[in-house]
C-alpha cells in the first residue's frame, strides 16, 4: 500500500464517523470532542495523534514506516 492508497483508505472508513477533510501532507479527522491526525512524512512515515478539544491534550500519539498494509490499518484501527 503507498502512501496515497493508505490516505484513501483513511479516509473512506472515516467518512461516516467524523468530518474529514485533507490538507497538504495531513488528513484531519473531526468530531465534537476529538481531533484526529494522520501526517504523512518523507521515507513513508506516518504519524498519527488524536488531540482532545476540550483541554488541548494529545491522548493518542504513534509514528511507524508504512510498509506492511495490513500493520498499518491495524494502527489506524487502533487509533
Amino acid at each position: 500500500m503507498n502512501e496515497r492508497e493508505y490516505r484513501d483508505w483513511i479516509k473512506e472508513k472515516t467518512k461516516n464517523t467524523c468530518t474529514v477533510r485533507e490538507s497538504g501532507n495531513t488528513v484531519y479527522l473531526e468530531t465534537e470532542y476529538a481531533q484526529g491526525k494522520a501526517v504523512f512524512h518523507d521515507d513513508d512515515i506516518v504519524e498519527l495523534v488524536i488531540t482532545d478539544i476540550k483541554n488541548d491534550e494529545v491522548c493518542f500519539y504513534l509514528h511507524f514506516q508504512l510498509k506492511d498494509d495490513d500493520h498499518a490499518k491495524d494502527l489506524f484501527n487502533e487509533m
